[in-house]
């Protein structure tokens, strides 16, 4: 997500309240939001990711202990994306999905219940 902001000085004295001019603009960007479900799952997660820009995205998915189970590169485009991962595969228990890509890295946690 891309922010703007600006400051501005206020000050007080004998009541009475002083304001300075706002300061230039200043801009930011946060991770696009991420989220996955169903949560826990049995076959399969659904991924949504935000992407500010397209690009290639590389989803891991690992146990407790951060051995990695299974890693795919998909592409994204600018906008909102939906990403489908099969977890059929994996025991019954608690799992992190490690998402990496030119915006940053987050990790979500999910369970697997068959």
């Amino acid at each position: 997500m891309a922010y703007e902001w600006q400051v501005q000085g206020v000050c007080g004295s004998n009541g009475v309240i002083i304001l300075s001019a706002w300061s230039q603009s200043a801009f930011f960007t946060t991770n696009a939001p991420l989220s996955l479900a169903p949560n826990p799952a049995s076959d399969r997660i659904i991924v949504t990711h935000e992407s500010l820009n397209a690009q290639r995205i590389n989803f891991t998915i690992r146990d407790f202990f951060g051995t990695a189970y299974s890693s795919v590169e998909k592409p994204s485009s600018t906008g909102t994306n939906q990403y489908e991962l099969n977890v059929s595969n994996l025991k019954n228990g608690l799992y992190y999905l490690e998402v990496n890509g030119p915006e940053g890295r987050e990790m979500l946690k999910f369970y697997v219940q068959h």
